[in-house]
Formats: structure tokens, C-alpha cells, sequence
């Protein structure tokens, strides 16, 4: 399994002791239980093909079940505001249809060229690297608003899309080095049935874990070329508090 980052929590839990010593020549084993910090690892997968492909398709149906309870994507929002020139000025409804145009067709030459040759894989992240900087402008625009669109269809449903990543793609490791799903289920809703059950059960793993867990991939989500010193970084940061 190909890993895109990991960290470590500890856990207080109830563990097995052996001691062994000599008494009368006699040779005394005694096992007793106590409760230590135990390392757990938790690893996010690198997601597969099939795994990006199951996540635009799951996007579409965050979006599809938003949107059929009546929840406005944010191309919506700007068409039903700009129409009665309430949120945005003329300029700024402007600019910001010109820059959900620009991605659509940015997103789209992104999808035809990166599996191409090397020049086209050139020319690719060329693209990504426009796309993030028009995302960027995007959220500085639309931070003003910032309130009106955290409701939107497209914010609920990446929310709900960075849930099922967490909760499909990542694994824990423990002392006995088996490597093994975070969450129980063969599908995506007994894993979000799990999930929820060990949230409500205040499991200590599940607190110690998700938080941090769903920030890490958060973050990955939005800039998508997140290196591992990226992620070392990000977590002396979430040590720190600034976070």
C-alpha cells in the first residue's frame, strides 16, 4: 500500500505484562495487566485511480442529494444574488463568473493532458498551478461572503467528499505491526456507520485521531501537491496550537 502520510497518536489502554524472576531456584512468571500510552499509526493511503474516480463520482452524489433539498450551489447563489444586485457589485459578479468559467475549461485541459507525454505533463502542471492560483482568488473574493456560501450544495458536499476520504482511506497500525482499515465496513455506509457509532461511544482512538486526521486531508484535498514535508510541517503547526 502506497502511503501519502501517517502520524502517530498514543493511546491510553489496558495492556498485558510479563515479568520473570527467580525465587528458591524456581523460575516465576507472572502476568498482570496496567494501562499504558500505546503508539498507534495512522496512515492515509495514496488514492488509486479507481479510488479518484469513486471520489468524483461520490462529489456527484453529495451534490445531487444537496441540491434535491432544495441547498443552492454557489453558481446559484451568485445568479440569484447578482440578479437583484444585493451581494455583489457589478464588478465583482463579473470577475467571479469569469474565474468559474476559466476553471471549468482549466479543469478540463487539465483532465486531457496529464496522462499524456512528458510535454503535455509539462504543460499540465502548468495548468494546476494556474487552477490554485484562481482558486485562490476565488476564496479571497468570496470570503466576504464567506458565510452565505459555507451553505452552499458544493461546500456541504466537499465537506462530505473529505469525510469519505477519512473514512475510506485510512488505516491503522499497531504494536503488533498489522496494518488495518480505521474503520469497519466492506462499503462506504457501514464505514460511516462505524464512524459515527465510535464518535457517539467517545471511542479514544476516534477522538485522538479524526480531528487531525480530517485536517491532514483537508489540506491535501485543496492543494493537491502536498508534500510530506508539507504535512510534517502542518503537524508541528496543529502541535503548536495554531491551528
Amino acid at each position: 500500500m502506497k502511503e501519502l502520510f501517517d502520524f502517530t497518536v498514543k493511546i491510553n489502554k489496558e495492556v498485558e505484562k510479563t515479568e520473570t524472576r527467580e525465587e528458591d531456584g524456581k523460575t516465576i512468571t507472572v502476568t498482570s495487566k496496567v494501562k499504558e500510552d500505546v503508539p498507534v499509526r495512522i496512515i492515509f493511503k495514496q488514492p488509486s485511480r479507481r479510488d479518484t474516480e469513486d471520489a468524483e463520482i461520490q462529489f456527484s452524489i453529495e451534490m445531487s442529494n444537496c441540491i434535491k433539498k432544495g441547498i443552492l450551489t454557489k453558481g446559484m447563489l451568485v445568479k440569484k444574488y447578482s440578479d437583484t444586485g444585493g451581494i455583489f457589485s457589478e464588478d465583482d459578479d463579473k470577475r467571479l463568473t469569469a474565474m468559474y468559467i476559466d476553471m471549468a475549461k482549466m479543469q478540463r485541459e487539465y483532465v486531457a493532458l496529464e496522462n499524456g507525454s512528458a510535454e503535455q505533463k509539462e504543460r499540465a502542471n502548468a495548468i494546476l498551478e494556474k487552477l490554485a492560483a484562481t482558486r485562490k482568488e476565488m476564496v479571497d473574493l468570496e470570503s466576504t461572503y464567506l458565510n452565505l456560501f459555507n451553505n452552499t450544495a458544493d461546500v456541504i458536499a466537499q465537506n462530505n467528499l473529505i469525510r469519505w476520504f477519512c473514512v475510506n482511506l485510512a488505516y491503522k497500525q499497531e504494536e503488533n505491526g498489522k496494518i488495518e482499515p480505521l474503520f469497519n465496513g466492506s462499503t462506504y455506509e457501514p464505514k460511516l456507520d462505524n464512524m459515527r457509532d465510535l464518535d457517539e461511544a467517545e471511542d479514544p482512538l476516534y477522538q485522538a485521531t479524526f480531528r487531525k486526521l480530517a485536517t491532514f486531508v483537508s489540506f491535501w484535498y485543496y492543494s493537491k501537491n502536498a508534500t510530506k514535508e508539507d504535512f510534517k510541517k502542518l503537524e508541528k503547526d496543529l502541535e503548536e496550537g495554531k491551528y
